[in-house]
């Protein structure tokens, strides 16, 4: 995989995910249905208080996610292709756009998508690196900057291309659901955006894994 590859895609996947993030919380009654530490966070709370409406959909939505995740894993598996889960998951958004759906199913399938693009890629080049999830991203960022200060620019190439890609991830995470915050109040079909991304990352990365296939995983 290229450079420019690595980061294209890395950043395509984040603003989607951003994107979808900042639609299920304002949309969906507060709900994160990327960043899971967030609706476990939330659903403990409201276990806490005895709220049982509100922690039934704070569940549902990580048993939503886990299940994407274990679809994707199952389906990178078997092909060996991660573009396979990432094209169910634009799919599934473009669902959400064509068809009416209530609340719940929104919740749903948007968590399931998330699921998938989670298991779908999480290398890019040699970086682990998850589009999903910016806590670890940032930590990571921090700990390469601190690298290559101390190094005195001396730093590995790797460390760089790292770096960049942790920046790159994080700023397009925070844009994506910049302009999902924007986009619900300005566009009728919001959720295309995102689908877009998705489905290009999907392309991107079956074009990536045509030219360079992996050995499938026994």
């Amino acid at each position: 995989m290229a450079l420019f590859e690595s980061l294209l895609l890395a950043a395509l996947l984040a603003l989607g995910a951003g994107f979808v993030d900042a639609y299920g919380y304002i949309s969906l009654g507060h709900v994160f249905v990327a960043n899971m530490t967030g609706t476990t966070v939330l659903l403990g709370v409201a276990a806490a208080h005895g709220d049982a409406a509100l922690s039934a959909h704070y569940v549902l939505t990580v048993g939503a996610f886990a299940a994407g995740a274990l679809i994707g894993a199952l389906l990178k598996r078997v092909s060996g292709r991660g573009s396979l889960p990432l094209l169910l998951g634009g799919v599934l958004l473009l669902v959400l756009v064509v068809a009416p759906s209530s609340r719940i199913e929104a919740l749903v399938l948007l968590a399931v998508v998330m699921g998938l693009q989670g298991a779908a890629v999480v290398r890019f080049r040699s970086i682990s690196l998850q589009t999903i999830v910016i806590t670890g991203t940032i930590v990571r960022l921090a700990e390469g900057m601190v690298t290559t200060v101390l190094g005195g620019g001396r730093a590995e190439p790797h460390v760089h291309e790292a770096n960049v890609h942790h920046a790159l991830t994080w700023s397009g995470y925070l844009i994506g659901a910049g302009v999902g915050g924007v986009a619900l109040e300005r566009l009728g079909m919001p959720l295309l955006l995102p689908a877009g991304a998705i489905l290009a990352a999907a392309a991107l990365l079956g074009l990536i894994e045509a030219r360079d296939p992996e050995p499938r995983k026994k």
